[in-house]
């Protein structure tokens, strides 16, 4: 497994039609590109969290666009794509008691990325080496 930090972009919006094609335009038009992203809506809110690959460019494009993006530091961990790979992971934080805010996933053929939050990214990071 390959891990390094990263920085996420969050935002929180009123819940409507179109957000998606508002955050991926602006992005989009600045030439910045989504490494991950997940979203969910809870009572009339939406919660957005992406990884794009330039952040400067990116939080310029979402200012433009009037929205208020905050970052945040992650871990990026890149593992093979396969039945129990993440399941021995999962294993490993559990061995050092690493405890994780959140997490999502992307894969593509062979690799799988999981973007995971914690309070410590550094023993995050080293459990996972």
């Amino acid at each position: 497994m390959r891990t390094r930090k990263v920085v996420e972009i969050e935002l929180t919006l009123k819940d409507k039609a179109g957000i998606l094609a508002d955050i991926a335009g602006a992005l989009s038009g600045a030439g910045v590109n989504i490494e991950a992203m997940c979203g969910c809506t809870c009572g009339g809110t939406a919660y957005i969290m992406a990884v794009p690959d330039k952040v400067p460019k990116a939080l310029i494009a979402l200012k433009k666009a009037g929205l208020k993006p905050k970052t945040n530091k992650v871990l990026l961990v890149e593992m093979p794509n396969r039945v129990g790979v993440l399941a021995a992971a999962g294993k490993k934080l559990k061995k050092v008691g690493v405890s994780l805010d959140y997490l999502y996933t992307t894969a593509a053929g062979k690799t799988g990325r999981v973007i995971m939050g914690a309070k410590n990214l550094a023993k995050l990071a080293k459990a996972l080496a």
